[in-house]
């Protein structure tokens, strides 16, 4: 590399060095201003949260169901009357699984059932609530 070559390689290193520097204070003084109007929910008070909650309220009565001491509740009208509809050991399968997100390994030592057996009833309890939903 020549002279003039590594001036203007210099000359070019030091302009991207100004305008990183200047990105960057660009940058802090916007966070600045959004941290003086901006305010972390874990500051407001549990009344106040209370008004930022929001919930979708549908007709009918709702289906309760208590599974090894949780309690899940169904707001679909045909839903909750196919579960109701199921025998107890494949409610409690369906309702741990795709309600309170248990895992397949956790809902066995909770049934005290193999994992084979388990998944085995799941897709039965889906097969006979797939009859009653198309009835």
């Amino acid at each position: 590399m020549n002279k003039f070559e590594e001036t203007v390689s210099y000359r070019f290193a030091a302009f991207c060095v100004k305008v990183l520097k200047l990105s960057a204070r660009k940058c802090y003084e916007e966070i600045g201003r959004r941290n003086e109007k901006e305010m972390s929910l874990s500051f407001l008070c549990e009344n106040a949260l209370d008004y930022l909650i929001t919930e979708d309220k549908y007709f009918g009565v709702p289906h309760r169901f208590v599974v090894n001491g949780y309690l899940v509740e169904i707001r679909d009208d045909n839903l909750g009357e196919a579960v109701k509809q199921l025998d107890k050991v494949y409610q409690d399968i369906l309702l741990l699984y795709y309600f309170l997100g248990f895992t397949n390994k956790e809902i066995a030592e909770m049934t005290e059932c193999s994992l084979r057996t388990l998944i085995r009833r799941k897709e039965q309890a889906l097969r006979l609530m797939r009859e009653v939903l198309e009835e």
